[in-house]
């Protein structure tokens, strides 16, 4: 499916004359909001992606287990049935192209436990932007889209058991702990493996 497609059929919202832009309601500034496969991205784009996730997340990164591993993270991010949507500050001359990625989600639909859902890879946005109601906006493009895929129940994504801030966040739009998620273990001397993230999921019988 090609991105203007997906944007067409799965993503853009039917009652909304606003997409494809989103007004930072503090600033007044506009943003423009692109939906890209991930090898669809430039060099530049992809990098400002990375450069998010290694600022918002790069610390409970490091606090895991598994550490913060920038190559595998990478690879990751570069698969190939990822959709992006990007948060673009247009440039100077006003050409979006030229604009810098101020935030962005990515999703995927896959199969998870056998069943087919849409998994929220990631989502970061830059300090100016949170807390502005735009994450809520880009998860309801992805709850969107689950929606729109008729043999699609959830949306999943995972999170760090750590990041209470995110929890909450995603707790305020309908997700609880799936089913598939780590549980704690006792190990036979009795100490406590607490798992560092949690699967969260909600159904896709409505949009945020």
């Amino acid at each position: 499916m090609s991105n203007a497609a997906f944007v067409e059929e799965l993503i853009r919202p039917s009652q909304d004359s606003s997409w494809p832009e989103w007004t930072h309601p503090r600033t007044g500034l506009r943003y423009g909001l692109r939906v890209l496969r991930a090898g669809d991205l430039s060099g530049g784009q992809m990098e400002a992606c990375f450069g998010l996730v290694q600022a918002t997340s790069g610390d409970d990164y490091r606090a895991s287990a598994g550490g913060w591993r920038p190559a595998a993270k990478r690879r990751e991010m570069a698969s190939p049935e990822l959709r992006y949507v990007l948060v673009v500050q247009p440039g100077a001359g006003g050409r979006e192209g030229d604009g810098r990625v101020a935030g962005f989600t990515s999703m995927m639909a896959t199969f998870e436990g056998g069943e087919p859902v849409v998994y929220c890879y990631e989502i970061h946005l830059e300090p100016a932007l949170q807390g502005t109601g735009l994450g809520r906006l880009l998860m309801g493009h992805v709850a969107r889209a689950a929606s729109r895929i008729e043999t699609v129940g959830k949306t999943m994504l995972t999170c760090f058991a750590a990041n209470g801030r995110a929890r909450r966040f995603y707790q305020g739009l309908g997700y609880g702990v799936d089913e598939t998620s780590p549980r704690e273990r006792r190990l036979r001397g009795g100490r406590v493996v607490v798992p560092d993230y949690v699967i969260l999921s909600r159904p896709t019988t409505t949009c945020l």
